[in-house]
């Protein structure tokens, strides 16, 4: 699997062979736009490392970080819903950058008391590049540069 992948930084290499070696059987698909992996379904965090739902995601980072998100993942998430299903629970968190959402990236965990964390998908970004800026046209540049200047001219 890992020699189709091309977007993948060292730690997410180190992350993805140990977990293959760790579990021969995991399901993992990667996304090789956004640079992480969209699925990962095995046993992937037991319930006892999770204790209680409000840290499945923080489970989750913890275990499986560099390969669901950006290297800081840890200082750019919040946790959106945490729901309990007839099946367990499912968590929600979505990708922050300088504290804003990233529009339609989010992390959903699935987990139940048993099994524990059993499937992860990710729509994060390794990479985010914000590109806000104000568009001026030729008439608004003009207006603006005329704002500037001292009245007595």
């Amino acid at each position: 699997m890992r020699d189709d992948i091309r977007n993948i930084d060292a730690a997410q290499k180190e992350k993805l062979d140990g977990l293959l070696k760790e579990k021969p059987r995991i399901v993992i698909r990667w996304n090789e736009d956004q640079g992480v992996a969209s699925l990962i379904q095995d046993s992937l965090v037991p319930w006892r490392e999770v204790g209680k739902p409000e840290e499945i995601i923080p489970a989750v980072i913890r275990r499986l970080g560099p390969l669901v998100g950006p290297p800081n993942i840890r200082e750019n998430i919040r946790v959106v819903e945490i729901m309990e299903t007839k099946q367990g629970f499912r968590a929600q968190a979505c990708q922050l950058q300088r504290g804003v959402p990233v529009y339609g990236a989010a992390l959903v965990a699935f987990s139940d008391r048993k099994r524990g964390v059993y499937r992860v998908q990710s729509s994060f970004w390794r990479e985010v590049e914000v590109t806000a800026a104000k568009r001026l046209d030729e008439k608004a540049l003009r207006e603006n540069l005329l704002k500037q200047l001292p009245e007595s001219m």
